[in-house]
């Protein structure tokens, strides 16, 4: 989803369930960049790990946070390659360099990789957005309101251009319903765990 869709709102749901605690540090900058928690599923510990910085302070988190998508890849590789885990990571970046993320996960984990979309409405985005910033007493007047409408707008174009790319390339797909998001994403979580870790 683009910027106010929801995402990081859903992650943080998650964190409170699986009470999440950060596990990989970037020491030169002291940034977080990947948290663990535990499911358990049927009595059986399921390794959950959420990639990117949600320190408090951040409005948004992710793998906007991490600096590139190699480091993206490689901490995906690093997590997912563990016996009963699952690694989660969300990102509007993401939807810009979705042609090398997929390039790499689609052939690696196949149908294990889950595409997962809020169908929040571009409006809603944009009021979110708008008074998120004024909340923070940044600008949300004239012309800069009209660049972060532009600026959503764009990037809920290039969010539709992924959701078509994977139906083109026949991934795993999962829209989540934006008026029931925490519920459909801890749902989805849950469900995966199930399918592919015990």
């Amino acid at each position: 989803g683009t910027s106010g869709s929801g995402k990081t709102t859903a992650m943080r749901v998650l964190f409170e369930l699986l009470d999440a605690q950060p596990c990989l540090w970037n020491e030169k900058k002291l940034k977080v960049r990947a948290y663990r928690g535990v499911l358990n599923v049927h009595e059986n510990p399921v390794q959950v790990f959420i990639l990117g910085d949600y320190s408090p302070e951040r409005s948004a988190g992710g793998c906007d946070t991490i600096p590139t998508v190699q480091e993206t890849i490689d901490l995906v590789e690093r997590y997912g390659s563990r016996l009963n885990s699952l690694v989660i990571f969300e990102g509007l970046l993401l939807s810009h360099s979705w042609g090398a993320l997929s390039s790499y996960v689609h052939p690696r984990w196949g149908k294990r990789y889950i595409n997962a979309f809020l169908d929040t409405p571009v409006e809603k985005c944009i009021a979110r957005v708008t008074k998120r910033r004024a909340d923070r007493g940044q600008d949300t007047e004239g012309d800069r309101a009209a660049k972060i409408e532009k600026n959503i707008r764009d990037d809920y174009y290039r969010v539709e251009l992924c959701h078509k790319r994977v139906i083109a390339r026949g991934g795993v797909l999962v829209d989540i319903n934006h008026r029931r998001a925490k519920a459909e994403f801890v749902q989805l979580v849950v469900d995966t765990a199930e399918r592919y870790c015990v």
